[in-house]
């Protein structure tokens, strides 16, 4: 049972590397791993270029009811748009970026609730589809940029939202080895939850103190932090998205079409968070009331603030190379 809690904790922080490639370059072709005839594709890789594809079908499907709507201005182009939007939100957020092994990984980092990875997942995607919009709204727009400036630009936001989480990582990680934010509560069976009021050494109460909870907390501020910091990075899809309603003249259905896309997102991005809480809470009880049980919870604090700054680090060497190149 504890090899199967690990196995599932390890899941959801791999889960979100599955898909590769940009389903927008619809010209792009699938790699040479996947077209080998010599190298049968794996299981994930299966799943990462069927996702693909229907990514691609959903892109050119939105592309045609854009142009649909841009002849006769219909209110059934209008609705197929947005509902075609909000599929492809929740699809293409299943693919690399958007957050979601930062969303799992500081998950892990600390004892959250339901509600609060609900709320971080749905926040970082409602403010990547708001940066795609306000830089196509800018540059475009306002400073009537070529497209190709305009995806330059965000490429370099982007980068600076990679060294603002790696510098995240790297606080979260200091700080759990350092020990900060450490509660110790001790819960009574009487139904004390603290010891102030009575003197253990002067009386015997009747009863024992036991169930130590040891929450290694991040520090505070630090989900505030990752929302902002992995908010930044616009989606790449949005902003093709706004670049082509820019290109028809249909700005603002583009944004209303962005912004039903960050709801689909925020639906694939809480759920994987949503699904780490459960499973680090799973470990965490396994290990209950177990000697190791602090350890347990120091080396999920400490290993989920190491592996934030790793993705961090790989995802801003990665954006590096690409502005380079």
């Amino acid at each position: 049972m504890r090899a199967f809690a690990s196995f599932l904790l390890t899941l959801f922080l791999t889960l979100p590397a599955w898909a590769q490639g940009n389903p927008f370059a619809t010209g792009s072709k699938p790699s040479a791993l996947a077209t080998s005839s010599e190298v049968a594709p794996g299981f994930f890789t299966r799943i990462a270029l069927t996702m693909a594809d229907w990514q691609r079908g959903l892109n050119q499907e939105i592309a045609a009811r854009f142009t649909d709507w841009q002849a006769g201005g219909s209110g059934t182009a209008l609705a197929l748009i947005l509902g075609l939007s909000f599929l492809y939100g929740v699809v293409h957020a299943a693919g690399p970026g958007h957050g979601k092994t930062v969303v799992a990984s500081y998950l892990v980092s600390r004892r959250e609730t339901v509600l609060r990875g609900l709320m971080i997942g749905s926040a970082i995607s409602l403010i990547q589809a708001v940066v795609a919009i306000v830089l196509v709204g800018i540059l475009g727009v306002v400073f009537s940029l070529a497209h190709l400036k305009v995806t330059d630009h965000a490429a370099t936001v982007e980068t600076v939202s990679y060294a603002l989480v790696l510098a995240l990582g790297l606080w979260l990680t200091w700080s759990a080895w350092k020990g900060h934010d450490h509660h110790h509560h001790h819960h009574g069976v009487g139904g004390h939850d603290d010891h102030h009021g009575h003197d253990h050494h002067d009386h015997d109460h009747g009863h024992h103190h036991h169930h130590h909870d040891h929450h290694h907390r991040a520090p505070r501020g630090g989900a505030l932090g990752l929302v902002i910091t992995a908010g930044l990075t616009p989606c790449a899809s949005a902003i093709i998205v706004m670049l082509f309603a820019l290109a028809l003249q249909a700005f603002a259905v583009g944004v209303l079409a962005v912004l039903v896309m960050a709801v689909g997102m925020a639906i694939t991005v809480s759920a994987i968070g949503i699904g780490t809480i459960y499973a680090r809470r799973l470990v965490t009880r396994l290990f209950a009331d177990r000697p190791g049980a602090e350890l347990v919870e120091k080396l999920l604090t400490l290993g989920g603030a190491l592996a934030l700054t790793v993705f961090a680090a790989l995802m801003l060497f990665g954006s590096t190379v690409r502005m380079a190149g």
